[in-house]
């Protein structure tokens, strides 16, 4: 009895094959007259991630968009933010208070799994504390008013900003700074 199976070894990932089989007798005879029969060979590669959004900087959200591409069909994608378990996407990750990292982890349509890089960000939604010991003293001789106050205690200062108004206020949200 003759053997009925083959394995074609050493193909291209992905490319597309077409076989097919003949019998030939005794007397050498070979029908050839047959049809081919395609397959591709399996997907070997990971898929590609690559996050757009978060990047590594400051955000002062906890609500962040998630933006990633990848460089083949997806059947499933899911990150681990902070190193915890893998959730399904969202549009948008909810992210802590601090130093934040995010990995995407994704299956393509052959069951590889790829996973992209770690993006480390930041989030500081923590207003700094008021100003304290603002005096404001008028300048004799002088078309102008002096300011002074305490300096700011806190380990992320920027800088300052100053506004003015014809009348009293509690909140500048809606001012623009003069200085």
């Amino acid at each position: 009895r003759a053997i009925t199976t083959f394995k074609d070894t050493n193909l291209t990932e992905k490319q597309t094959y077409t076989y097919t089989i003949t019998t030939v007798d005794n007397s050498g005879n070979e029908n050839i007259n047959v049809a081919g029969i395609s397959a591709a060979a399996a997907d070997l590669t990971a898929p590609k991630i690559t996050i757009f959004s978060p990047t590594n900087i400051t955000y002062t959200n906890k609500a962040i968009s998630l933006q990633y591409q990848t460089n083949e069909p997806i059947e499933w994608c899911g990150y681990s933010l902070n190193n915890n378990m893998v959730l399904a996407l969202t549009p948008t990750i909810n992210a802590v208070e601090g130093s934040n990292t995010i990995r995407i982890d994704c299956n393509d349509t052959s069951g590889n799994i790829g996973q992209s890089a770690t993006v480390s960000f930041n989030v500081d939604t923590i207003a700094p504390a008021q100003i304290k010991g603002l005096k404001v003293n008028t300048i004799l001789g002088q078309n102008s008013l002096n300011l002074v106050w305490d300096a700011a205690n806190t380990s992320d200062f920027s800088y300052y900003n100053i506004y003015r108004a014809d009348n009293s206020f509690n909140d500048a949200s809606s001012m623009a700074p003069i200085a």
